[in-house]
């Protein structure tokens, strides 16, 4: 009886905890990317002498 509820009571709380998580996430209508000069060849091709 007890590990029928200990299970009963698991599964609850897990599926309460997923609830929790979707509705906490929030929505996102755009994504901006900002590079560096890490990745920035264009600064190679300057420093060459554009060659």
């Amino acid at each position: 009886m007890r590990k029928s509820l200990w299970i009963s009571m698991t599964l609850t709380c897990l599926g309460l905890a997923t609830m929790v998580a979707q509705a906490a996430t929030p929505t996102y209508d755009a994504l901006s990317v900002f590079g560096d000069s890490y990745c920035d060849v264009g600064n190679l091709f300057a420093a060459t002498g554009d060659t």
